[in-house]
């Protein structure tokens, strides 16, 4: 991998800014942003990026690679701490002379402000031997063609938002709604009048289980009240019979009395 300093010396970096080397990248800046809601390429301007909301950035910066050198890039980590994600990044071929670009997509919940200037990828470059000594040129286009791709890229392909989620929710919303409650629908011909049935006999039940419990509180008043008639007639016949007793008691110590008497005075 080589240092800061061996790819200044190098001059990989085109219209390079003196702050951008670190001790074994270069940070590549912001040139120009293309958003898909805006009808013309964005130069020295700021542009925010909503919330799943899509942008396409371009170097400020050329970079111009010889056989034996290969580049790669990475998304800076202050970008992806605030949720981007960056996609068509990787290796840039030896023998590349040209801009640099990434999509970036907002994955946060909230807005990210992206300006020109702004660091946006980091590039590190590898020096190695190639074995391929024909080793074939990456096709080279100017700036300016390159500039027209990214925007016919960015009109063509891009959505206000990522997967473009307003019309696919704006789109599956209605039919969703509609199988769902065609759904329900077919089910409440067959549940409601079920229901309706059963509400019926809880309540038949419910009438035949009060009128069943009230005829058994009335025998139970009634074997009550007859079994209480049957210990009064019992007391009363034991009490009859008792006051029989005692009479005829009384009648025998009667008779004995004048006996007794006449039997004293002989």
């Amino acid at each position: 991998m080589l240092s800061g300093d061996e790819i200044k010396r190098l001059a990989l970096i085109q219209n390079d800014n003196p702050n951008s080397y670190r001790a074994a990248s270069y940070d590549l800046t912001v040139g120009r942003i293309i958003a898909p809601d805006q009808d013309r390429v964005r130069a020295d301007e700021a542009l925010i990026i909503p919330p799943q909301g899509m942008a396409e950035v371009i170097s400020a910066e050329r970079v111009k690679l010889p056989a034996n050198v290969a580049g790669y890039t990475l998304l800076k980590n202050s970008l992806s701490n605030q949720g981007i994600l960056a996609i068509s990044i990787g290796i840039v071929d030896p023998l590349y002379e040209g801009l640099m670009s990434s999509t970036l997509i907002n994955f946060s919940r909230s807005p990210v402000p992206l300006r020109a200037g702004d660091a946006f990828l980091r590039v590190t470059f590898h020096e190695y031997s190639p074995t391929n000594v024909g080793l074939k040129a990456p096709t080279l286009i100017s700036d300016r063609e390159y500039l027209h791709q990214r925007v016919r890229k960015v009109r063509k392909i891009f959505s206000k938002t990522f997967l473009d989620l307003e019309t696919t929710v704006a789109t599956l919303t209605q039919p969703v709604f509609e199988k769902s409650f065609g759904k329900w629908r077919a089910a409440l011909f067959v549940y409601v009048p079920l229901f309706a049935l059963l509400l019926a006999l809880l309540t038949v039940f419910m009438n035949a289980a009060t009128a069943y419990l009230s005829r058994n509180g009335a025998n139970r008043d009634q074997i009550k009240s007859e079994l209480r008639k049957e210990m009064q007639q019992e007391d009363y016949i034991q009490l009859k019979k008792d006051v029989d007793e005692l009479r005829l008691q009384l009648q025998q110590s009667t008779n004995k009395s004048p006996n007794t008497e006449q039997n004293v005075k002989h």
